[in-house]
């Protein structure tokens, strides 16, 4: 009892520094949902019918289509913590989908917003008071503690519907932290002209090699399902790095190195994730531009300097 919980306290401890949550409420949020997180170990072993009938659920509760407000209920970053920790409770009670923040201007390029572990849209604010002159925002809410496999899936066809409706010629993407990873995924699954209008894919302190807090999650009785995904060399990870960004699109690599010394990111890191898997090689050396900033994992989503440079790649033709 008392290694499960070192182990339930070194976990929580390191979700707490990735996600941004405070201790003591993640704490509570553990103890609550204890119970539900051993279910997630017991889904891991799940058939596959039974898998593809949470995935049907994920589905059919992911709006698709509508206009909405960074103040709209669903995107307090409370919810975005029940994403994480909760995932099949999210998309029973709130869904998640793609959001327009305005109505559908056909004069103005589309551009797609994708938050990371435990994130929710409002983190976008001050890069969107930035953008929105010029572009139409999207923002995407998803339970972000779900297998990424599956989040890139049900992304992946919101947007190849939204492309289709609204006869998109333009459409890049943002990606924050993990949501990096499932937004590669799911560029992986779109057609050759899809590519061409994503055109640019731009992510942001992505932890390309994984996250060792989900390894150390393996001595658990217990586990989320996004931690099988995040393990560095896990199969996801390993799959996902096999799969070239096709030269349709143009990577650009964000990263922070503005961090402290932890115990999961080691000693060179942006306060949670290690410049190691920011910068894996592979990722480097296949990106179209590589950029650092004196950044956090957080307030890099803040800085002037890195909004304008973003600003500025996507008025580039």
């Amino acid at each position: 009892m008392n290694k499960f919980l070192i182990n339930i306290g070194f976990i929580v401890f390191g979700i707490c520094i990735f996600t941004g949550c405070g201790f003591v409420n993640s704490i509570k949020d553990l103890k609550q949902n204890v119970v539900a997180s051993i279910n997630y170990n017991e889904n891991e072993k799940l058939n596959t019918i039974q898998m593809e009938k949470q995935l049907t659920l994920y589905k059919q509760n992911f709006t698709y289509d509508r206009i909405t407000e960074l103040n709209y209920n669903n995107f307090d970053p409370t919810f975005g913590k029940t994403g994480l920790w909760l995932p099949m409770k999210f998309i029973e009670n709130i869904g998640g989908g793609v959001y327009f923040l305005n109505s559908f201007n056909p004069n103005k390029t589309p551009i797609v917003l994708v938050h990371g572990a435990g994130g929710n849209p409002r983190e976008w604010t001050t890069m969107i008071q930035t953008l929105e002159n010029d572009f139409q925002i999207i923002v995407v809410s998803y339970p972000s503690g779900m297998r990424l496999s599956q989040s890139s899936q049900v992304i992946y066809e919101a947007l190849s519907y939204l492309i289709q409706k609204y006869n998109f010629q333009y459409m890049p993407i943002i990606a924050h932290s993990m949501g990096g990873l499932v937004m590669k995924d799911a560029i992986s699954r779109m057609t050759p002209i899809e590519l061409q209008i994503v055109q640019k894919f731009i992510t942001i302190s992505t932890p390309w090699d994984g996250d060792k807090l989900a390894k150390r999650s393996s001595s658990l009785d217990y586990s989320l399902p996004y931690w099988v995904d995040m393990k560095p060399n896990s199969i996801f990870l390993n799959e996902l790095n096999n799969k070239e960004i096709p030269s349709s699109v143009q990577h650009y690599l964000f990263f922070g190195y503005k961090g402290k010394v932890t115990l999961t990111a080691g000693i060179n890191n942006d306060g949670v994730i290690s410049l190691q898997s920011q910068l894996k090689s592979q990722r480097q050396y296949n990106a179209y531009k590589v950029f650092g900033y004196n950044e956090t994992h957080t307030s890099i989503l803040r800085s002037k300097e890195v909004i304008n440079n973003i600003h500025t790649i996507l008025l580039k033709n």
